[in-house]
C-alpha cells in the first residue's frame, strides 16, 4: 500500500507464514550511490560513529529496523518493520505502523542528507524500497 496516502513509498502488508497470527508492516529505503561512495570514504571508526548514533536514535521505536552493512562495511539498506498480532488489529493500530515506518524513513533519509548532502537522484526509484532523498 502506499503510506502517505496519494504518493509512490510503498510498505507492505504481510502474514509470515511462520507465525500465522502475526501482520508485519515493512518498508524501507535503499541507501543512494552517492552516499554509499562518502560512507566508503569515511575511516572505520568515523563510518562507525555514524551508524551507532542511528540505532542509538532508533532503539527505542516501537517499530523495529535492520540496517544492511555490506562486508566493506557500507550500508545498502535499512529496512523498518512494524508487528502486531491480529488480536489487537485496528485500523488505528495499522495507521500507526504505518506512520512510524514512514516516520523512520524520513530519519534515515534527513540524517543521510545532512551528513552527505542530497543526491543527484534516477527518475525511476525502485518498487520495493525508497531511495534516500
Amino acid at each position: 500500500m502506499d503510506y502517505p496516502i496519494g504518493t509512490l513509498k510503498r510498505q507492505r502488508v504481510i502474514q509470515p507464514k511462520e507465525f500465522p497470527g502475526l501482520c508485519v508492516i515493512l518498508s524501507g529505503v535503499a541507501i543512494a550511490d552517492e552516499h554509499k561512495e562518502k560512507l566508503n570514504g569515511l575511516g572505520e571508526e568515523e563510518r562507525s560513529t555514524f551508524y551507532d548514533k542511528i540505532r542509538k536514535d532508533l532503539i527505542f521505536l516501537d517499530n523495529s529496523y535492520d540496517m544492511d552493512i555490506g562486508e566493506d562495511g557500507i550500508a545498502q539498506q535499512i529496512q523498518f518493520s512494524y508487528e502486531f498480532y491480529f488480536d489487537a488489529l485496528t485500523k488505528t493500530q495499522m495507521f500507526k505502523g504505518l506512520l512510524l515506518n514512514h516516520r523512520t524513513l524520513l530519519y534515515i533519509v534527513t540524517v543521510f542528507n545532512e551528513k552527505f548532502g542530497v543526491p543527484v537522484l534516477a527518475s525511476h526509484p525502485q518498487e520495493t524500497v525508497e531511495t534516500v532523498q
